[in-house]
């Protein structure tokens, strides 16, 4: 199954300190460059946040030529926080490919001012993550993490206080889109021209030293969404450089579902990127920038046997995503007499709760199924959820506030059993996580 990756500027997580400074009212107290913080370095509540706005001196109207690159507002604002940089992932690129396009990015962020974590440590720590170790020890210490749910877990703890993402673009024009986004606080974003049939190497930072923000500081609203730059006009051959929605035709469908029988491909799709140029043919995990995708070391190395064992490898390099079966099962969704159920369990970021999930989306196919016995209309509903988690980040106890008596007999020992597979990632002490199911049934 392909799960869609929501834009990075549109999660809820990302904040912008200032009340309403993103978009919000027109009317209220001007906003700032994003990033402002207490002095003290201890980051506002939203009281303190207003106050220290009215403190801020206006800012100077922008010039009508904007500036190149990171702006001195912006490295001001990050100071000595630790920023990482995330895959480079929208290019036809290897593991060793990215790593190399990252350590451009850290070096051009390094020269404007930045502190940035050393992308081979990162991307060091991603990889443990990816097998269910502990990033910093590489102790085996629970399930494999994908990549949001590992830098959600580790990369604080490396130090990074955010994040610098690059993306090329290509909707008529081909931009370069780079945003900085400091976790919990905002993100900024800049621009600039990019030519994706120009080897990389060179493009890339020729282009990282173009880059210009989306400016509008001064006003209140200042919108943080990527910048209208006048691009390179895509062509054909560009389209081939970037990473495509589809797989490319090199095998049958037939050998594509054998494939991901054969290698136990789950919910999460397995994609990878094929070379059958010059030398010996190259498969890999691709890093998918559309889609969450599974990261198993075993899952992707099975399927990149399989298909290069299938595929034809002429005119370049192609991307394929294998599925695997459809999730639950025939009742999965849908109850004996035609009813759509909605089920899904969802952790609570309460203070000193640990977050927690179900691997590859299977909790709610399972929760779906809980329900399909059901033969009437049901509005949602909530049960309130407790976890107890070891230091593998294994459930060892459930609890359901189910005190209107919302679950019947059969479909409480099914929730609890659903529950019981929900994994916390590698715990430092055995934990508490909580949250809630949620169930519908309609008629749609």
């Amino acid at each position: 199954m392909l799960s869609l990756i929501v834009p990075t500027d549109v999660r809820p997580w990302v904040l912008c300190l200032l009340a309403g400074a993103c978009g919000s009212s027109p009317s209220g107290p001007p906003s700032y460059p994003t990033f402002e913080e207490d002095r003290r370095g201890v980051t506002p509540t939203s009281a303190e946040a207003r106050e220290l706005s009215s403190s801020i001196p206006a800012q100077p109207q922008p010039s009508a030529k904007a500036e190149v690159g990171l702006s001195r507002a912006l490295v001001a604002s990050v100071g000595a926080r630790r920023l990482y940089i995330d895959e480079f992932k929208t290019l036809r690129l290897f593991a060793d490919e990215r790593l190399a396009a990252q350590e451009l990015l850290a070096a051009w962020a390094a020269g404007a001012g930045l502190s940035i974590l050393p992308p081979k440590e990162v991307e060091r720590a991603f990889e443990l993550a990816a097998s269910g170790k502990h990033a910093q020890t590489g102790v085996a210490c629970g399930p494999p993490l994908d990549r949001d749910t590992a830098a959600e877990r580790w990369m604080s703890s490396l130090g990074a206080a955010g994040k610098i993402s690059a993306a090329v673009r290509c909707d008529g024009d081909c931009t370069l889109q780079v945003s900085v986004e400091l976790t919990g606080l905002g993100t900024e974003f800049y621009a600039a021209p990019y030519d994706p049939e120009k080897p990389w190497r060179e493009e890339l930072p020729r282009r990282l030293a173009q880059v210009v923000d989306n400016g509008g500081h001064e006003r209140h609203g200042h919108g943080n969404n990527p910048v209208a730059v006048a691009g390179v006009k895509a062509t054909a051959a560009s389209a081939l450089a970037l990473v495509s929605d589809t797989s490319d035709p090199v095998l049958p469908e037939s050998a594509m579902t054998a494939a991901g029988k054969t290698c136990g491909v789950g919910l999460y799709s397995v994609a990878v990127l094929l070379d059958g140029g010059a030398g010996a043919p190259r498969c890999e995990r691709l890093a998918d920038p559309l889609y969450v995708t599974d990261v198993d070391p075993a899952r992707n190395a099975c399927v990149c046997a399989a298909v290069l064992k299938a595929a034809k490898l002429e005119g370049g390099r192609k991307v394929v995503r294998v599925d695997g079966p459809e999730p639950g099962g025939a009742m999965s969704g849908v109850t004996k007499n035609g009813l759509r159920v909605y089920a899904d369990a969802v952790a609570r970021d309460d203070e000193g709760r640990v977050r927690w999930f179900f691997p590859g989306f299977s909790g709610t196919a399972a929760l779906e199924h809980c329900f399909g016995l059901r033969s009437q209309v049901q509005p949602q509903v909530e049960v309130s959820v407790t976890l107890d988690f070891d230091l593998q980040g294994a459930v060892t106890k459930v609890v359901l506030g189910d005190v209107a008596g919302v679950l019947k007999k059969d479909e409480r020992a099914c929730v609890l059993k659903t529950l019981q597979t929900a994994r916390a990632p590698c715990l430092d002490k055995p934990a508490i996580g909580v949250g809630s199911v949620s169930v519908a049934v309609r008629a749609d």
